[in-house]
């Protein structure tokens, strides 16, 4: 999708270019020292459309720390309200994979930036361990 959609603004701004090439100086190009601007109602058309799209996908594969499973509900609720006292800072994830709940926490890129995580966290929960997961992206990305 991303492939068509360059190869479409691509080709709308070729044709756009050979347009104004083609045109003398008219209304529609403005000069201001050596820049030229063109205002074109295609590009105009392009940026709306643009704007238009779904968002760029907000998650990516990645790793995660797992610090709790287990079928009972409450004692995975009560880990998770441990860990957040704990660790307020660090996103947690609670969710239900039959048979179990499972508690992971953080979104890390590599495993490296997982394992220095992991070497605080195993302090107050010596059984986590790092999982591949599907992680959330930063909203500045």
């Amino acid at each position: 999708m991303k492939k068509f959609l360059g190869l479409l603004v691509f080709s709308l701004l070729m044709i756009t270019h050979q347009k104004t090439i083609a045109q003398t100086a008219s209304d529609t190009t403005i000069h201001y020292g050596k820049v030229t601007v063109i205002e074109d109602p295609v590009i105009d058309w392009l940026m709306e459309q643009h704007k238009n799209l779904p968002p760029e996908k907000k998650t990516a594969p990645g790793f995660r720390i797992q610090i709790a499973s287990n079928n009972n509900k409450q004692l995975v609720l009560n880990t998770k309200a441990q860990f957040i006292k704990s660790f307020p800072d660090v996103p947690s994830y609670f969710n239900y994979y039959q048979p179990n709940y499972r508690l992971r926490i953080g979104d890390y890129r590599s495993k490296l930036e997982a394992n220095q995580a992991l070497k605080d966290i195993k302090r107050v929960f010596p059984a986590a361990f790092i999982v591949n997961d599907e992680i959330n992206l930063a909203q500045d990305q």
